[in-house]
């Protein structure tokens, strides 16, 4: 009695581990044929049925494996981004908005080296073609401004972490902002322009383009908004805001400058203030 007991608790035993070698079997083809249709995928491009193997591939391995394909599903990803931004790139979008759409791709895909390599390139080419940054309040000091700002971490627009100069006064008299920059030679761009966070409705900003104190062009634009919005400013011909004081010249420009009217105390933040040319 007790050898058939064994007999069948040993016969058990073989069919379990029969069993289990069948199923590791079945498991390993079936990551070999994932494996190689990934890789065929990812040479025809096609990023969402990669994507889609990828997926599966996670399901299967544990430990080192599932961050290799952890890696990879977020290449993958990437890649499918960056065929939009590309596209975006080819066509009209405005420099400025691209490059928020470069700030999102990096927040999100940063960590692939190839990826980021790619994006900073693409943003470093826009920058030099066609935005002059006046400042991104990135490595400012506020004691550059004036009196009543400070440097603070904004989320731009959704974006990403950054900075940007708050400008809280707490008088009703007229007050002003000061930018000083490297380029004073305007005339190869096509707008000014800026974004704004306002905590509430109210007051009035003058922008002036200076030349120097008697000579400037000036515009302004009501705060008639609650959250972040991006101003632009046509600078010169058909569609300028901006009218002369004096002799001013597009080719001289020395400074920006900043009004708060009389009034309403004005609790702002200022971003990304730069200059753009044409697509």
């Amino acid at each position: 009695m007790r050898m058939v007991c064994a007999c069948l608790v040993g016969a058990f035993i073989v069919v379990l581990v029969g069993g289990v070698t069948a199923q590791e079997e079945a498991r390993d083809a079936k990551i070999k044929d994932l494996k190689n249709q990934i890789e065929q995928r990812i040479k025809e491009k096609d990023w969402t049925k990669a994507g889609s193997a990828i997926r599966k591939l996670r399901l299967l391995v544990k430990g080192e494996q599932r961050e290799e394909a952890d890696a990879l599903l977020l290449r993958v990803k990437g890649e499918k981004e960056w065929e939009k931004v590309s596209k975006a790139r080819r066509g009209k979008t405005r420099p400025g908005k691209l490059l928020g759409k470069l700030r999102h791709f990096l927040k999100k895909y940063g960590e692939n080296e190839e990826l980021r390599e790619r994006a900073e390139e693409l943003r470093a080419a826009i920058r030099k073609d066609v935005i002059y940054v006046i400042d991104d309040f990135e490595e400012a000091d506020s004691d550059d401004y004036g009196r009543d700002t400070e440097i603070v971490p904004v989320r731009n627009r959704g974006e990403e972490e950054g900075h940007g100069l708050r400008w809280k006064t707490e008088s009703r008299r007229e007050e002003e902002l000061q930018f000083h920059f490297d380029v004073s030679d305007w005339t190869p761009y096509e707008s000014l322009s800026f974004w704004i966070y306002a905590e509430e409705k109210g007051g009035r900003l003058t922008i002036d383009c200076v030349t120097d104190n008697d000579h400037f062009f000036e515009a302004w634009n009501n705060i008639d908004w609650t959250g972040w919005k991006q101003i632009r400013i046509p600078l010169q011909g058909r569609g300028s805001r901006f009218r002369k004081k004096g002799k001013p010249a597009w080719s001289n420009i020395q400074w920006i400058r900043f009004w708060k009217d009389e009034g309403k105390p004005i609790d702002i933040i200022i971003d990304d203030m730069q200059l753009e040319k044409a697509m």
